[in-house]
This record gives C-alpha cells, structure tokens and sequence, in this order.
C-alpha cells in the first residue's frame, strides 16, 4: 500500500484551513452587515419617529396658537366691547346723578371698576396674541414684554439683544417660539422661584439665534420638576417649542441658586 506523501497531506490540511478561515471570515462579514443594516433601519426608524413626533408638536402648538387668537379676538371685540358700551352708558348714566352726591360716587366707583375690567381684558387679549411681535417683530415685543411686567411684578428686567435691530424680522414662526419660551420662562420665575431679578439676553448670528435667561430665584431640582405631572408642564412646553425648531435648551439650576437656561436655536 503506498504511502501518502507528506506535501499531499499538508497541502490537504492548508487548504482546509483555508477554507475554514475563509468561512469564518465570511459568517463574521455577514454578521457585521446584517448589524450594520439593523443599525442602519433603527437609525431610519428612530429618524421617522423623532420627524413625527415633531410633526405632531408643531401641529398642536399650532392649534394652541389659533384657540389663543380665537379667544384674544372674543375678548377684545365681545367681551371688550360690551364693557365698553357699559361703561359709555354708565357715564352717561352718572350724569343725571350729580345731585345725589352719595350714589353719584357709587356710580363713579363702578366706573372705576368696569375702566379696571377693561384695561385687564385687553391686557388679557394682548398677551394671548401678542399684536407688537405681529406687527414689529421680536426686538420690540421682548423690551414691551419686560416694560409691561416689571412694574406689574415688582421684578427688576434686563434685556439685552445684539444682532437684531428694532423692527428686523426673522422667521416667524421662531419669533413666536422665543417669545412663548421667554413668557414660560417669566411665568416660571414669578409664581414659583419668587425672583425679584430677571436677565433675557437674545443673540443672533450667522446661523443660530441664542437666548440666554437667569433669574435669581430659589431655583429648583430639574429632573424632580420634569417628572412631575403638575410642576414639569412648564419644562414640558419649554422643550417641546425648542425641539420643533430643531434647537438644543440647557437648563442650569439648584436650590436657593436661582436658574440659567441656554437655548440655541438654527435660524
């Protein structure tokens, strides 16, 4: 019986190997690009989820922002216009009065208090569509906002913008957005940081639009406020307005140091 030459054998075994090597490498290629095609359609999937969750905040907030004008414009036409016809006939009303001293001051004070409804009604109305960001952009409607609040509020207001002038405009709909966000914001820092100082810096560049806010507030632990059910809807609103411009929020803030938040939003 012959033997098997030696380089028979070893040239059996390499091309063996080969062939296991060969397989091998070919299970671990196969592997990485069906992980790297998982990858890929999770990536897609997580990309069409983020872009419908967006879609769905940009249309409820658009549907916040119509049931505002449509109750700003029944307030300031119905509302505002029956106290003041109210208040026309109650003047003219208080005319035949003065003889009677007595119910003439009585009818004086409620004029008084119909002129006060007035003025709340159309305050009211104003904020919920703010006509000076409408008409003369975002520049104007901050420093009206921060005029209006400060004697209101008994709180010291520091507003600061750089990059945009008096009646610029830019895309609307982030006017809107940064205002909203500082009005949140504000509303925040009055009812539950009791701030008695507030700073809004507003910033444009090239290619971003940066708001800074502070206040000196008690402050507040975020990730408890963001959880709660009740506290967090301001947070909530807040983030939600900065992820449908496609923008970043940072929120700096602890007990009894007051809070700083930085938002960054492509214009």
């Amino acid at each position: 019986m012959n033997e098997i030459p030696i380089y028979t054998i070893l040239l059996g075994m390499g091309t063996l190997i080969l062939m296991a090597i060969a397989l091998i490498s070919f299970i671990v290629y196969y592997q990485r690009k069906q992980f790297n095609l998982q990858l890929k359609q999770q990536t897609e999937i997580q990309n069409i989820e983020s872009e419908n969750q967006k879609k769905l905040l940009k249309n409820s907030l658009e549907v916040q922002e119509a049931e505002r004008r449509h109750i700003s414009k029944d307030l300031h036409d119905e509302i505002g216009g029956l106290l003041s016809a109210t208040k026309l006939s109650i003047k003219t009303f208080s005319r035949e009065l003065k003889d009677n001293e007595e119910l003439y001051k009585k009818v004086q004070n409620t004029t008084s208090l119909v002129t006060e409804a007035l003025a709340q009604v159309r305050s009211l109305s104003k904020d919920l569509t703010p006509r000076t960001l409408e008409n003369f952009g975002l520049v104007d409607s901050l420093f009206e906002f921060a005029d209006k609040m400060e004697p209101t509020s008994k709180t010291h207001f520091e507003v600061s913008i750089n990059g945009l002038e008096s009646k610029e405009r830019i895309n609307k709909d982030l006017e809107l957005a940064v205002y909203r966000i500082v009005q949140e914001l504000t509303n925040n820092s009055l009812k539950h940081a009791n701030a008695d100082n507030i700073e809004i810096k507003l910033n444009k560049g090239s290619e971003f639009l940066y708001l800074s806010y502070s206040d000196n507030g008690v402050g507040f632990e975020y990730e408890k406020t963001k959880n709660d059910i009740k506290s967090g809807l301001g947070l909530d609103n807040i983030i939600s307005r900065v992820n449908v411009m496609n923008g970043v929020c940072n929120f700096t803030s602890a007990p009894n140091k007051g809070t700083q938040v930085e938002i960054r939003i492509p214009v």
